[in-house]
């Protein structure tokens, strides 16, 4: 790229499929909207929202997601909570309140959380 493209454009990044891993219920302005959840990090989330031009991947806070209605997609098979550079792994086999507590907690201390699939 020529030097005159933003320091943004100059760099080569390989795409990176990601897959959401539970359902979510965000506190918008009109009422509840309804999205797939990416990725939890420190500050905000990462969900994926359909609009009417299609799906669209968005950013919000935490605080906006209702978590006692989220819900893990049937092939989730639970989370890798990174907190101070240390992955931990909670599976689903140990129950989906314990997953979402994981979760909760990630959020409260700031915390990174990805879905874990099968080919994890």
């Amino acid at each position: 790229m020529a030097d005159s493209a933003p320091l943004w454009a100059r760099w080569r990044v390989r795409g990176v499929s990601v897959r959401p891993w539970a359902r979510v219920r965000l506190r918008g302005r009109d009422g509840p909207i309804p999205a797939r959840l990416l990725t939890v990090s420190p500050g905000w989330i990462t969900v994926e929202v359909d609009t009417p031009h299609g799906p669209q991947c968005q950013i919000w806070p935490p605080d906006f997601v209702r978590w006692g209605e989220a819900v893990l997609l049937p092939e989730c098979c639970g989370v890798a909570v990174e907190i101070d550079g240390t992955t931990h792994r909670c599976a689903r086999e140990r129950g989906d309140a314990v997953v979402w507590a994981w979760v909760r907690r990630a959020v409260e201390v700031g915390g990174r959380v990805e879905g874990l699939h099968a080919s994890n």
